[in-house]
């Protein structure tokens, strides 16, 4: 069950890829969940997103090489996450009225790896996250 590791890969992948196009580009992000013209701020704040997704990115790959504990704190914060984010593409499409390729991608995404989350603390050495039970982690 180690391969589950290589999901967190994809997602590190991922967020580096949607944190430097909305650090970079914010327009673009912000037109992939609606055709609606968005004011000069909202596109700021989506750059401070690409900010965060990019730190996000970094700590998850970081404690994919450490593993042990700081694996699981990292897994169980990004859990959390990833519920939020559900929640977040619900509203998101509500007001919005519609569903896009980026919400519909999004939601996918966010079940798997929310999934594999659950699936690697659960079972922390046959995923690999930790070496032992024993180890404290």
């Amino acid at each position: 069950m180690k391969w589950l590791l290589y999901i967190f890969y994809f997602e590190v992948a991922l967020n580096l890829i949607s944190g430097v196009s909305a650090f970079v580009v914010p327009p673009t992000l912000m037109t992939q969940f609606t055709t609606s013209a968005m004011p000069l701020g909202a596109g700021e704040l989506a750059r401070w997103y690409g900010v965060l997704v990019l730190v996000l990115a970094y700590l998850l790959v970081r404690a994919l090489r450490v593993r042990g504990t700081v694996l699981k704190i990292v897994l169980e914060a990004l859990l959390v996450g990833d519920i939020v984010q559900i929640i977040a593409v619900v509203l998101t499409v509500q007001t919005v009225g519609s569903w896009s390729l980026i919400t519909g991608s999004t939601l996918v995404l966010s079940i798997v790896y929310m999934l594999a989350r659950i699936v690697c603390l659960g079972q922390p050495v046959r995923t690999g996250i930790s070496a032992s039970n024993a180890d404290g982690s």
